[in-house]
């Protein structure tokens, strides 16, 4: 589904934010579609077409060693700030890359590498580029 940036007050901003983390969801996009009363539509879960990995080099090298890193019995966060400290960049750039640059949600990119099949074929979209 294509994407559409709103401009809104930081105030309410970081309101919808409290909510979110208060809720315990994903990302502000599904906080919304709670307040409206209304399921995500379908194509949202269509994980292999939301995909965008032109994402650039380093970016895909990151994502391709955070999975690593989770194949080996590492939580998300944990392998994000591993591959961090090692590029000596915020630990924000690599959760960047692992969600925001590929499309995904956290919880998406969790689900992806937590199911072998999902996540083999993450890794060939990203070398393949």
């Amino acid at each position: 589904m294509k994407k559409k940036k709103i401009m809104i007050d930081e105030e309410l901003f970081w309101l919808l934010e409290e909510k979110r983390v208060e809720k315990r969801l994903e990302d502000i996009e599904d906080l919304l579609w709670l307040l409206l009363k209304k399921e995500r539509p379908p194509e949202r879960n269509g994980w292999q077409s939301k995909i965008n990995a032109d994402i650039g080099r380093q970016a895909r090298k990151d994502v391709l060693a955070v999975i690593s890193r989770m194949e080996t019995g590492k939580d998300y966060n944990e392998a994000c700030r591993e591959v961090a400290y090692e590029r000596n960049v915020a630990v924000q750039t690599v959760y960047d890359a692992c969600t925001r640059r590929l499309g995904l949600s956290a919880y998406e990119f969790k689900e992806i590498v937590s199911d072998r099949e999902k996540r083999e074929h993450l890794k060939k979209t990203l070398m393949e580029v």
